[in-house]
């Protein structure tokens, strides 16, 4: 149908010559209308291939605690609520260096910690390209959890997932009712930090200057930011945001226990 109203334009165009800018014009809206059309349905193709992905991650891939296979209302185990499966995680992917959970915001993602920044921000989990991406740890973090501080990153994704919840934190009732990070690592260790700090920042925030830096100038950063007295060791979490400044970030910091 769409051919035959081509053809018809170009008809029109040769007997009458008037109508030329207009049936040009049309056409070009005619040609934007699909080629958005076509990249919309193709951005929805992937966003759902990644849900698929990481729904099926959580499904495989998290085991139930003892405490959990032992219900007090002895209800059916939503294995979801379980620890991740290091070993299988490991065999899908050796990059794979945590678990992160967030409750109330949908975040629920494994983390990786490539040689680079670049590896994982279109790679889902297993390798696929995508526009979510994955979660993934700043490359200079060597030591992963175990530092003085780590940096996550994750899309701002419009279907609500990766790190698109952070933002629910700008709300700060949200904050104090949901104030715990939690996340899981290969060793088995749960570790639970807490949030005292989300802010709308940029790409040349110090956040993102501490590699290399001693532990005392990185505790005093987070310090001057309303970190409580005494931790030792930090989380961030980065992504982007609505904004049409592409450099604008929502940062999230956390303490260790």
């Amino acid at each position: 149908m769409l051919r035959d109203k081509i053809k018809e334009l170009i008809k029109i165009l040769k007997e009458r010559p008037g109508r030329r800018l207009y049936a040009a014009l049309f056409v070009s809206c005619i040609t934007v209308a699909i080629v958005s059309a076509i990249v919309l349905i193709n951005t929805h193709i992937g966003y759902k291939e990644a849900r698929d992905e990481y729904t099926g991650l959580r499904d495989d891939a998290l085991q139930a605690s003892e405490e959990d296979l032992t219900p007090a209302d002895g209800q059916a185990v939503d294995q979801r609520d379980g620890i991740p499966d290091a070993e299988a995680l490991l065999g899908i992917n050796p990059d794979y260096t945590g678990w992160i959970r967030i409750e109330g915001t949908g975040i629920d993602y494994p983390v990786t910690l490539g040689q680079d920044n670049s590896r994982y921000m279109y790679r889902t989990f297993s390798g696929e390209r995508s526009g979510s991406g994955c979660i993934f740890m700043d490359s200079r973090c060597a030591e992963g959890f175990e530092g003085p501080f780590a940096i996550l990153y994750g899309h701002n994704m419009r279907d609500g997932s990766m790190f698109m919840g952070l933002h629910r934190y700008r709300d700060s009732s949200f904050l104090e009712d949901h104030p715990v990070i939690t996340v899981f690592t290969p060793e088995g260790k749960e570790l639970s930090y807490r949030i005292f700090s989300v802010r709308i920042t940029d790409v040349w925030d110090g956040a993102f200057s501490l590699f290399g830096k001693g532990q005392e100038e990185i505790a005093r950063y987070f310090s001057g930011h309303g970190a409580p007295d005494g931790s030792g060791s930090f989380l961030v979490l980065s992504t982007c945001t609505a904004s049409e400044d592409d450099d604008e970030r929502l940062l999230v910091f956390a303490a260790l226990g």
